[in-house]
């Protein structure tokens, strides 16, 4: 029996200020307008050889139109990801969540590229951005860390709401969320063509969230 319970069921009961076409535009389009706007560009991803699996992503984000579905922990198929929430269930063993302490970066090794770290400030009112792996900048071209999420509506209105909305889903029902979609052709700019990305809550209580773990798996756009 999986140890994660009810939180393996489907991501069902999104709040209504929180569709999937707002969680499909923080993740596809945004970030690179945001990007643009800032000037905190990254330098291009290094070239590297890909898999059949990954041909076969990039390839659909040429001929698709992007989309991006809810998906349970049970059907994530990124070894970064799934690494990441097996570190996230270590941690938290026979709790419901883990505390920020039981965070060990050595558990995740070569993985830790692919996560990212934010604290919840004032509960919820505001969010700090304390780690950004190399991963994401590579995907997005933009660093937040040691920014908070009013610093990044600031820059970027649409966004930063959106983000915001989706770190409060994940603080106000102290559950994982995972997504995974396809970046296709109606944006251009967008440096991948593929990602999966899952949203870790950890907590000084059983329900009391204080910081959020990302973990992301991304396909280079080429």
């Amino acid at each position: 029996m999986s140890s994660f319970g009810a939180v393996e069921k489907r991501n069902e009961g999104l709040p209504s200020t929180v569709s999937l076409r707002d969680i499909a535009d923080v993740l596809i389009h945004e970030p690179f307008t945001l990007s643009r706007r800032t000037g905190a560009i990254e330098e291009e991803a290094t070239v590297q050889t890909i898999s059949a699996g990954e041909t076969e992503r990039f390839q659909s984000g040429r001929r698709e139109k992007s989309s991006v579905e809810s998906i349970s922990l049970s059907d994530l198929e990124s070894p970064e990801v799934l690494a990441i929430v097996r570190a996230w269930n270590k941690w938290r063993g026979f709790h419901g969540l883990p505390r920020r302490e039981a965070l060990q970066p050595r558990d995740l090794g070569h993985f830790a590229a692919n996560a990212s770290l934010v604290h919840v400030v004032d509960e919820g009112a505001d969010y700090e951005f304390r780690i950004i792996g190399d991963a994401h900048l590579q995907a997005y071209g933009t660093n937040f860390t040691g920014l908070h999420m009013r610093d990044v509506i600031s820059a970027a209105p649409k966004f930063g709401r959106l983000l915001k909305a989706s770190y409060d889903l994940v603080r106000s029902t102290g559950r994982p969320y995972a997504f995974r979609g396809v970046v296709g052709y109606d944006a251009p700019d967008a440096r991948f063509s593929w990602f999966e990305t899952c949203y870790l809550p950890f907590g000084s209580g059983a329900a009391e969230v204080d910081y959020i773990l990302n973990a992301a798996s991304y396909t280079p756009r080429r």
